[in-house]
Formats: C-alpha cells, sequence, structure tokens
C-alpha cells in the first residue's frame, strides 16, 4: 500500500459482518460453542443413558475416557488422548450456561492436573454459579451449582432439556 493511503473500513467491516451471517462475534461465538457442545453430550447410537438435571447438578453421562495405559502402569486417571477436548468444550459449555462467559476451558478447575485426575474428589471451578466437578471411571462428569435454579437455567440455556435417546 502506498504511503498515506486510508483504506476505507466500512467495507472491511461489511465482510465481516456478511461472513457472520449479520450476526455479532458474540452471537456467532455462542452459537458455534452450543453446536459444538451438543456434539459432545449427544448420546451415543446405543447408550441408554443421557445428561440429566438433578436438583442442583447435572449429570454428563460418556464424555470422557481414560487412558488405560496410564491406569494400569502408573495407576493415574489420565484422559484418553482423542477426549481432551470433548473436556476444554464443556467446560466452556458450563461457563457459558452458568456465568454468561465464553472464554472457559479446564483451566476453571481449580488444582486440576489432567495426568492424574481424582475419581473420589469434587473439584472447586472458579465460576459463581457452577460451583463443583467430579469425575468419574466410567466417563461420566457431574457439576454442582450454588443451587437447583442455577443448574436448570444452565441446563435449559445449554439446551440439554432438547437431547433424546435413540428409539428401539
Amino acid at each position: 500500500l502506498p504511503m498515506g493511503f486510508r483504506p476505507v473500513y466500512d467495507t472491511y467491516v461489511d465482510v465481516v459482518i456478511e461472513h457472520l451471517g449479520g450476526k455479532s462475534f458474540r452471537e456467532t461465538a455462542v452459537e458455534e460453542l452450543l453446536a459444538r457442545l451438543s456434539k459432545v453430550v449427544r448420546p451415543a447410537y446405543w447408550s441408554k443413558v443421557k445428561t440429566e438435571l438433578k436438583k442442583d447438578k447435572i449429570i454428563f453421562p460418556e464424555i470422557i475416557r481414560f487412558d488405560d495405559f496410564s491406569m494400569q502402569y502408573n495407576q493415574r486417571n489420565r484422559i484418553s488422548y482423542n477426549y481432551g477436548g470433548e473436556l476444554e468444550t464443556l467446560c466452556a459449555g458450563i461457563a457459558y450456561g452458568a456465568d454468561d462467559i465464553l472464554n472457559g476451558n479446564s483451566k476453571m478447575i481449580i488444582r486440576f492436573d489432567d495426568n492424574d485426575i481424582s475419581v473420589t474428589d469434587w473439584y472447586d471451578l472458579t465460576t459463581t454459579n457452577a460451583e463443583q466437578i467430579r469425575f468419574y471411571k466410567n466417563g461420566r462428569i457431574d457439576v454442582r451449582f450454588k443451587d437447583s435454579a442455577a443448574a436448570e437455567s444452565c441446563f435449559k440455556r445449554l439446551h440439554l432439556d432438547e437431547i433424546t435417546l435413540r428409539e428401539n
């Protein structure tokens, strides 16, 4: 570009807005997050359980898998290589559903070490409305909220009430 050239910023902004489908960055980010989360929490074809709301908890079945080698030889629960992204997406969803923030990830889990995950303890969360998270050996993850109203609000905001199981 020659010295003194001034681009017409309106055209660049128009291109970006058109790319976003006329939506704001936030609206697009929320849409993309909900789409990613939907893939993570969608029950497998053969599954008999789905995400459920129980009082002040949301129970997410079959979200992660633990690495068999680490469990067998190191007696540590380590997330299997292919499932790390699922946890990151779930955390982002919880942060959005609970506190309306879009930058959630596993760093919001206090004292969390993905190479040595406790399946007996609750981990505290940095979010306000979602307070704790717990992992189970079978891949289930429970999230405890400050009260049942906060849990229900998150459940609906993330469209978890729309999940269905396959009919036989």
